[in-house]
């Protein structure tokens, strides 16, 4: 006794997998993510009281006008101020959180 089934979406699974493929495949090609394409304004707010990453910077009376002020503000007083004010446990957690958001936005997840 032999039964046919249709499965239906089948179509739909298989574009949504060729979009993530091509996805993957351009994200593998790009070798630099800006500040702003990691701590979208989404991003903060979904992990702080702040609406944007210089909104949290300020309010911890940081200076992050350019890559240098950045670069010269204490890992220590950066990473408390993190830890303080995000729900992360410090600046690495925050980093990777925001990068792995970043890479499953850009697969289509």
């Amino acid at each position: 006794m032999s039964r046919d089934f249709e499965i239906k979406g089948l179509d739909k699974l298989e574009k949504q997998l060729d979009q993530m493929a091509k996805n993957a495949e351009e994200l593998g090609k790009k070798n630099t993510v800006t500040f702003s394409e990691l701590f979208t304004d989404s991003f903060i707010k979904s992990h702080s009281k702040f609406s944007s990453f210089d909104e949290l910077a300020v309010a911890g009376n940081f200076d992050v006008s350019s890559t240098e002020a950045f670069e010269a503000i204490s890992d220590k007083d950066w990473n408390d101020w993190i830890t303080q004010s995000t729900d992360f446990s410090n600046w690495k957690e925050m980093q990777q959180t925001a990068g792995l958001e970043f890479a499953k936005g850009q697969l289509g997840f």
